[in-house]
């Protein structure tokens, strides 16, 4: 082979090599990290790729919490029934029965202080105190454990009238099954227990168990109930 044949071949290889490094080189792009070797060439790193795949964040259903709300009924204002005032029994200190009436009804109406009271008690004593109210009157006694309620009584007026500012009819508990403008033969009809019709003074009245009481507005069985008290049977009034 002459001296110029092996050039020319020398130069085809050379353009050859040239051609496949521009090739390799733009099958690489730039994704690839060139790290330049000590003797001049170049090498082409291919660049790896990380994937992070994050866990789905949970997110726990929110918890309603319900608080049940006790409603506590208030007292009736007289219970023919057992005798309590706002729910104070018979017997409660004198100033606690005035303080829980006063604080619904304000002051009252009428206050006789104490003093001996009705003759007919056999009293000698400053030892009775009546305050009412409106249409209710409690009883206050004075004996040796203090001032105490002793009992009360609630009146319809004519016509079954009644303060508005104070204790309504409807305030009063009332024995099982009576009902205003019954007649006395009726409320004793429906009352359980032992039960007492009376008639004295023009009064007819029923006396339940000897504690809650029931008397009509005129002397007569037919007459029509507008009275209820409980130990409170006031016969001079």
């Amino acid at each position: 082979m002459s001296r110029r044949e092996q050039i020319l071949i020398a130069a085809v290889v050379l353009l050859v090599g040239i051609l496949l490094g521009i090739l390799i080189a733009s099958l690489g792009g730039d994704d690839g990290d060139d790290a330049e070797t000590g003797d001049g060439t170049t090498t082409t790193t291919a660049a790896e790729t990380t994937t992070t795949t994050e866990a789905p964040t949970t997110t726990e259903p929110a918890t309603a919490t319900i608080s049940a709300t006790t409603t506590t009924e208030p007292p009736p204002v007289a219970n023919a029934v057992n005798g309590e005032i706002r729910g104070l029994p018979i017997g409660t200190n004198a100033d606690t029965v005035i303080d829980a009436m006063t604080a619904i009804y304000g002051a009252p109406d009428g206050d006789t202080g104490w003093n001996v009271g009705c003759p007919l008690d056999g009293g000698t004593e400053d030892d009775e105190r009546r305050i009412s109210w409106g249409n209710l009157r409690i009883r206050l006694f004075q004996d040796d454990d203090g001032q105490i309620l002793a009992g009360w009584a609630y009146e319809r007026g004519a016509a079954g009238f009644f303060d508005p500012e104070g204790p309504t009819p409807d305030d009063i508990v009332m024995g099982t099954g009576v009902a205003w403008n019954q007649t006395i033969v009726q409320v004793a009809s429906v009352l359980v227990g032992t039960t007492q019709i009376a008639e004295e003074f023009p009064l007819v009245f029923v006396r339940h168990d000897g504690e809650g009481d029931y008397r009509a507005g005129a002397d007569n069985l037919d007459a029509p109930m507008d009275y209820v008290g409980f130990r409170a049977f006031d016969l001079c009034d």
